[in-house]
């Protein structure tokens, strides 16, 4: 699970992160990724950070969250990703895949000849990202994305943008329908 919150100020976003991982405790069996904030990251226990082409460098979140952490950095093109293949980061997330709703400022999509285009050049682990619901995550593992990021495809009709949504069962039938669309 990745925590990503563009909206909040640094304060509340870690106030938040330190109840995530209070809530999904690492014996949990759940695996958490902090968007942006190494340091933050680091504080809360997360087990990763996660950084964009405008975040951190991964040197520096690498430096930050040492080598039992896992950095991983978004990437826009296979160039971006070829790049990113040369650092010490531990994935390597591709996309916006397809059109998505959950980032105002996205890139331009890439298709699924931009993940064939990156998993040509990538070794590391490839995460499609972007618009991905249940038909989409297949093709988009089809096309060599190893694995798939998933906000939107999660979220049930009418969920905010920044992922509020006063009825958290209905988003966890979402995810249960969704993994079981995926067998």
């Amino acid at each position: 699970m990745q925590y990503r919150d563009k909206l909040s100020s640094r304060a509340v976003f870690e106030e938040r992160a330190y109840t995530l991982r209070t809530l999904l405790p690492v014996d949990s069996g759940t695996f958490l990724i902090l968007n942006d904030d190494p340091d933050i990251a680091v504080r809360c226990d997360f087990d990763g950070v996660h950084v964009g082409q405008s975040d951190a460098s991964v040197a520096s979140a690498r430096e930050a969250v040492g080598t039992d952490r896992l950095v991983g950095v978004s990437t826009h093109s296979a160039e971006q990703a070829l790049q990113a293949q040369e650092t010490d980061c531990d994935y390597v997330a591709v996309g916006p895949v397809f059109a998505t709703s959950s980032k105002a400022d996205a890139e331009q999509t890439i298709g699924l000849c931009g993940v064939r285009a990156a998993k040509a050049v990538v070794r590391k682990p490839l995460v499609a990202i972007g618009g991905i619901d249940p038909g989409r995550a297949l093709q988009s593992i089809s096309a060599g994305a190893d694995t798939v990021a998933v906000i939107s495809g999660l979220l049930p009709s009418g969920a905010t943008r920044d992922g509020r949504d006063s009825n958290d069962s209905a988003i966890e039938r979402y995810a249960r329908d969704f993994l079981r669309r995926l067998k």
